[in-house]
């Protein structure tokens, strides 16, 4: 199942949740495309930090943090496990960073990752974090 496709899938009708995956499906969506975010097109590649793997993961935990404050705010008795599995893609991608991969030649190393991560997350953390959110009216239904 492609990235995009999880959005229509795995939509949860919380604003502050679905801004996310639009966010991130747009970021991926851009991230590849030559010279974005990249220190190559200056020449000189980021050889100890790919700074498309930095974006990335700025996006990331920026996004989980959002998440976190929603989770936080409603006491929500999952929150421990869901911020744990935000905590695993972001090994991943430093895993990656610290291993030296480009991902601008390893593009398609990069999107398995987190389309693996995602499509999972999705379904397994954020849509069972929308409905009680919604059904706990610590949001209001969209």
């Amino acid at each position: 199942m492609a990235f995009g496709r999880a959005l229509l899938d795995f939509g949860t009708g919380v604003r502050e949740i679905d801004a996310g995956h639009e966010g991130l499906a747009f970021l991926m969506a851009r991230i590849f495309e030559p010279g974005v975010e990249c220190g190559r097109k200056s020449g000189a590649c980021g050889e100890h930090s790919c700074n498309k793997l930095s974006a990335l993961l700025t996006f990331l935990r920026h996004n989980f943090a959002a998440e976190s404050d929603l989770m936080e705010r409603g006491g929500y008795p999952n929150r421990d496990a869901h911020c744990d599995d935000h905590v695993k893609v972001v090994e991943d991608l430093k895993a990656l960073q610290a291993s030296r991969v480009c991902a601008e030649r390893d593009r398609v190393l990069v999107r398995q990752v987190v389309d693996r991560w995602a499509l999972r997350h999705f379904q397994a953390c954020d849509h069972p974090l929308g409905r009680w959110a919604v059904t706990r009216r610590v949001v209001p239904a969209a």
